[in-house]
């Protein structure tokens, strides 16, 4: 009669063990899985939203009451606006892990001296196409999600004073965080995990308040005699 090792026999025990807790890890993966929305809000309760995605489906999206270090919240909540959500896709409604508002985002930024400014709007030349553009100063090619933060992956550039004149530098693709975003205020930071640095500095960190419609008025009047 052959006898079996008895470290043989306990790890042909364990097997069935170890397969069942496989496919339970599996399970919580797949539960934990989070996917981007592009849409807008149809209307907004105290937990709860009503979405519209830009394939015109119809969602309901549940927000945290107690948020933990994966939720992060960019902008106003509000019927009417558009945003890009990021959420869990095991319940429904689906849970809210954060969301961006485009709409306070989109449009024409000033630093204090309006000397820079920034853009941002709907990239078209590609159809449906979700970049969007800084000009002057900024090229932004695209969001993704952070742990604990709203990225913009973003490419800088701007001028430096050199001998005789200036030159452009520009960085490659570096991590920006949105510290607080309004109807009039925009501020947002380097990345601390970021490998780049902006012109040398890794404390790197702009504000900007959106320009009034009287700034564009005499913008418009001063660049192209629109009156």
């Amino acid at each position: 009669m052959k006898i079996t090792p008895r470290p043989l026999l306990c790890l042909l025990f364990l097997l069935p063990l170890l397969s069942v807790r496989a496919q339970v890890v599996a399970v919580q993966v797949a539960e934990m899985k989070r996917t981007d929305f592009y849409g807008s809000i149809l209307s907004c309760q105290d937990s709860t939203f009503t979405f519209v995605t830009d394939e015109h489906d119809t969602l309901r999206f549940a927000i945290p009451t107690e948020p933990d270090y994966n939720h992060r919240r960019v902008g106003a909540l509000r019927a009417g606006d558009r945003y890009c959500l990021l959420a869990r896709t095991g319940d429904y409604p689906l849970e809210v892990d954060a969301y961006l508002n485009l709409s306070q985002l989109l449009g024409r930024w000033l630093d204090d001296d309006a000397h820079k400014f920034l853009l941002f709007r709907p990239d078209g030349t590609m159809n449906g196409s979700r970049h969007f553009v800084g000009r002057n100063y900024f090229y932004f090619e695209r969001f993704s999600m952070a742990q604990l933060g709203w990225f913009l992956r973003a490419k800088v550039s701007a001028f430096e004073p050199v001998d005789g004149g200036a030159r452009e530098v520009e960085t490659g693709l570096i991590g920006l965080i949105i510290e607080e975003l309004t109807d009039t205020k925009l501020r947002f930071r380097l990345s601390s995990s970021s490998d780049a640095t902006i012109f040398g500095r890794r404390d790197w960190k702009l504000t900007f308040r959106r320009q009034t419609r009287a700034e564009r008025r005499d913008e418009l009047r001063r660049d192209f005699g629109v009156e």
